[in-house]
């Protein structure tokens, strides 16, 4: 798998996880501020901290699992700041996984992109190929004759 799909498939098991923390956390505080629905000031106020609430706890399930993004791009640190790059890392995935839905959907849609790109270069090589009279390309496999010497 490429990066981006193993970050991608790494972040929705957080944002999963997450998720679930959250939802525990209601139903252990049902009448609590944060999760009695209000109107107006309030209930942006509320909905603010759910936010924050769902970033703290997919830093906690990056930081429990050892999922650092930077560590999944291959991105090395600095040894000197080792811990604050790792932090860093684990708060990005944290936050990435509390996106919700709309995060997701823009993320469906990047993929689904690079599907359509990539299946589009594959079929432009194959007429490429097609039009300079070969079927099908050669595999390192397949023995090459040389022309008859006369």
């Amino acid at each position: 798998m490429d990066k981006l799909s193993v970050l991608v498939a790494t972040i929705l098991a957080v944002s999963i996880a997450s998720e679930r923390i959250v939802e525990i956390l209601k139903g252990l505080f049902p009448g609590s501020w944060l999760f009695a629905p209000r109107t107006g000031n309030p209930e942006a106020r509320r909905c603010a901290a759910i936010h924050v609430l769902a970033g703290l706890c997919g830093a906690f399930v990056a930081w429990a699992s050892g999922i650092d993004v930077f560590t999944l791009l291959g991105i090395s640190h600095n040894p000197t700041g080792g811990a604050a790059f790792h932090s860093l890392g684990y708060a990005v995935v944290g936050l990435l996984g509390s996106g919700g839905s709309a995060f997701w959907n823009h993320v469906l849609d990047i993929l689904q992109a690079s599907k359509v790109q990539q299946e589009q270069q594959a079929t432009a090589a194959v007429a490429s190929a097609g039009s300079q009279g070969q079927t099908t390309a050669p595999t390192p496999m397949q023995p090459t004759l040389a022309p008859a010497s006369v």
